[in-house]
């Protein structure tokens, strides 16, 4: 596996564990549930899936699932983000973002 598969395998397993907190909080069976539902990726989040948060290969991944698989399997959640302009330390992209149902199809592409 070279390093542009790898980085695209670690990008779906961090969608899949970000899918599968939001539906264990939320108590859903049914992975449609999650659609457009706010998360905020987390140094646990990352960690479950072997990668360490804000580093080069986390953001690489945060990346791909922001268009760089070619589709947004993510979207930033402009009115969440909003609310965080002042805090020290903001990531680019912002720490709130949307699960999409193109990050949903992508999953069951993948099987992931």
């Amino acid at each position: 596996m070279d390093g542009g598969e790898r980085r695209a395998v670690e990008a779906v397993r961090l969608l899949r564990a970000l899918v599968d907190q939001t539906m264990a909080e939320r108590g859903s069976k049914n992975m449609e549930e999650v659609a457009g539902v706010t998360v905020m990726p987390s140094t646990a989040d990352a960690e479950a899936v072997g990668l360490v948060f804000d580093t080069l290969r986390y953001n690489a991944a945060m990346g791909l699932l922001l268009g760089g698989l070619g589709v947004d399997a993510l979207e930033p959640d402009d009115e969440t983000n909003a609310q965080f302009v002042n805090v020290v330390g903001k990531p680019e992209r912002g720490w709130a973002f949307k699960i999409t149902s193109d990050g949903l199809e992508l999953l069951r592409r993948t099987g992931a």
